[in-house]
């Protein structure tokens, strides 16, 4: 059964303001874990109800709230001076994303694109920002592939660079006490 746009419309909650705070918990606990002694974890949420009109997002709306969430979360004026608290030109950065559900079920690509524009806004060369996941085919599938071309930033797949879902250990039973 498919829902209507009238069915749609009943929905109070944003999908890309969810992404955006996944986002947000994930780089806080990413930063909370480099923390010396980590107590607690920061949260930023950030909500903008027009952010997405009937599961499709606004992507001015979601780099805005992108915009707001930064400087907020890195106690930084800018986003520009946030993300150069966090990385700098030098580094590479891996922007991990699930392909595998598709493109909206999976990672919002519009999320994921402002993002990455606002990591280049910053500084960050294209070249040094890295679109990932299982596998190329997936990303492919969900519209990476397409986003990563116009952006000029890197597409990888875990799986097609040699990493294995599964990774198994031989272990010498003679070595083991």
């Amino acid at each position: 059964m498919m829902a209507t746009p009238q069915d749609l419309a009943k929905v109070r909650y944003s999908r890309a303001g969810r992404i955006l705070f996944t986002f947000a918990l994930g780089l806080g606990f990413s930063l909370s874990a480099q923390a010396p002694n980590p107590k607690k974890s920061r949260v930023i949420r950030v909500r903008d109800a027009k952010a997405t009109r009937f599961l499709t997002p606004n992507p001015a709306r979601v780099r805005a709230m992108l915009d707001r969430a930064l400087p907020k979360f890195t106690g930084q004026a800018t986003p520009r001076a946030a993300w150069r608290s966090l990385v700098t030109p030098a580094d590479v950065i891996g922007l991990k994303v699930d392909a595998q559900h598709g493109p909206m079920a999976g990672t919002r690509p519009a999320l994921v694109e402002s993002v990455a524009r606002s990591l280049m806004d910053a500084g960050i060369p294209a070249r040094q920002i890295v679109i990932w996941d299982r596998s190329l085919e997936e990303l492919k599938k969900a519209g990476y592939a397409r986003m990563a071309k116009a952006l000029g930033v890197r597409l990888a797949g875990a799986r097609d660079a040699g990493y294995e879902s599964h990774p198994h250990f031989d272990v010498d039973r003679k070595s083991v006490v």
